[in-house]
């Protein structure tokens, strides 16, 4: 059995991950009301139907997932392996999530997925990188801000209306990864056009795209 603690309400999602274990928020007259879980335990079920709001800790089944449709923002704890690995396409966060943090994410849970509504994203990468060779798109029609620290995980995304992008360049290969797989994407052919300034701070490289 899994035992919840009401909190005060806040005003941001940001707050809901901040108790320490697993958290979920509902959206109040007040703000949004965090439910913490009062023992970190896996995350097995989401007794609560009107959850917005997810910061997970430890393992979230495909399960616990699907019942969560009106979910929209995920925030993903370090360890690694919380999501599962190549999830159903049908599971209802691809559809409602509107905002995405994860840490340590398998490439397989992006892996030929579509989100819908996703706006905002950022994430790093456990284990190896995607097989590019393989072409399994993650779809993403609806995001304008990236941050990822993976280069070939970044190469699988097809990013129609990114304006901030975020990248690591720490890759043994970034050169062949840009000109083969990025650019070509970030440079459709057509009347809509790209501009990008770039600052760089170590390997990180930060880009602002504008449409023409």
């Amino acid at each position: 059995m899994q035992y919840w603690g009401v909190q005060r309400p806040v005003k941001s999602a940001c707050d809901v991950a901040g108790y320490g274990t697993s958290a979920i928020g509902i959206s109040s007259p007040c703000g949004i009301t965090p439910l913490a879980m009062l023992e970190e335990s896996l995350l097995t079920d989401v007794p609560f139907m009107e959850a917005e709001y997810l910061a997970a800790n430890h393992w979230l089944s495909i399960g616990c997932l699907s019942t969560l449709h009106n979910l929209v923002e995920l925030r993903v704890g370090d360890k690694q392996d919380i999501l599962p690995t190549a999830p159903p396409p049908n599971l209802p966060l691809f559809r409602t999530l509107r905002v995405l943090a994860a840490k340590n994410i398998h490439p397989s849970f992006l892996a030929s997925q579509t989100f819908h509504k996703l706006e905002r994203c950022r994430m790093s990468l456990h284990g190896e990188g995607p097989d590019l060779s393989q072409r399994q798109v993650t779809h993403m029609p609806a995001c304008t801000k990236l941050d990822v620290d993976d280069l070939t995980l970044l190469a699988t995304f097809k990013l129609p209306q990114i304006c901030e992008l975020g990248a690591s360049f720490d890759h043994p290969e970034f050169n062949m990864i840009w000109e083969l797989y990025i650019t070509v994407v970030y440079h459709p052919p057509g009347s809509i056009t790209h501009r990008a300034t770039a600052s760089t701070q170590g390997q990180t490289l930060c880009f602002s795209y504008s449409h023409m």
